[in-house]
C-alpha cells in the first residue's frame, strides 16, 4: 500500500472479524429467495409487508444460529491491536443485524469508532456506508481501506474510492483477482499497512 498512509480500516464483519457460520444456501431455501440479493429482494417487497417481515424474521434466526457458534478469525485480535497501538481509524459496516454486531463487541471486547448494520440504507454492495464513515473520521478514500470477504464489500469499496483486501476462503476464488490485496489471515494484513 503505497502513498497516503492508511490512516482508517473499515471491516466487514461475517467472515471477515468472525469466521462464516452461516448456511447461506439453507437461509435462501428457507426465504424462498433463491436468485438475486436477498436484501434488496426483500425490500422490493415492501419494507413493511407481511412477506418481507417474515423473511427478515427467518434471516435473523439463522444469525442468532450463527452468533452462538461466533469465533474471531484467526489473526484478528493481533491486527486490531496493531492498529490500536497505531492510533488507526477502525469501523464495521455489516449486512447483519445490530444485536449479532454488538454481541461480537462485547463478546470479544472489541473497539470500533464507527459501527454500521443492515438497518443503513441503502447496504453494501452500495458505497454510502464506507462514505458516510469517511465524512465522520474526515479522511479520504486514499487514506482508507476496506476488510471483507464478499463481492459486496469489494464492490463498495471500489465504488467509494477505497483499496479492498479480500480474505481468501473456498467460497470467493472466483473474484479473488478483482481485489487489491489477498491475505489468508487478519494479521498477514501488518506488513502491507503503511501507518
Amino acid at each position: 500500500m503505497t502513498g497516503e498512509r492508511i490512516k482508517g480500516i473499515i471491516f466487514d464483519m461475517d467472515g471477515t472479524l468472525i469466521e462464516p457460520a452461516i448456511d447461506f444456501v439453507a437461509m435462501r431455501q428457507a426465504t424462498g429467495i433463491l436468485e438475486g440479493d436477498l436484501l434488496e429482494v426483500i425490500a422490493s417487497w415492501g419494507e413493511q409487508s407481511q412477506r418481507a417481515q417474515q423473511a427478515l424474521a427467518v434471516i435473523a434466526e439463522f444469525e442468532r444460529e450463527a452468533a452462538l457458534q461466533m469465533k474471531l478469525m484467526p489473526g484478528a485480535r493481533a491486527l486490531l491491536e496493531y492498529l490500536d497501538v497505531h492510533r488507526v481509524e477502525c469501523a464495521v459496516v455489516t449486512r447483519n443485524n445490530r444485536e449479532t454486531l454488538e454481541l461480537m463487541i462485547s463478546r470479544y471486547e472489541l473497539q470500533f469508532s464507527e459501527l454500521i448494520d443492515r438497518s443503513f440504507i441503502p447496504p453494501k454492495p452500495e458505497p454510502d456506508a464506507l462514505l458516510h464513515i469517511l465524512e465522520c473520521w474526515s479522511l479520504s478514500p486514499d487514506e482508507c481501506i476496506m476488510v471483507g470477504d464478499t463481492h459486496h464489500d469489494m464492490i463498495a469499496a471500489h465504488k467509494a474510492g477505497m483499496a479492498c483486501c479480500l480474505i481468501a476462503h473456498a467460497y470467493n476464488e472466483d473474484y479473488r483477482d478483482q481485489a487489491d490485496y489477498v491475505v489468508r489471515t487478519l494479521d498477514a494484513l501488518i506488513p502491507l499497512l503503511n501507518v
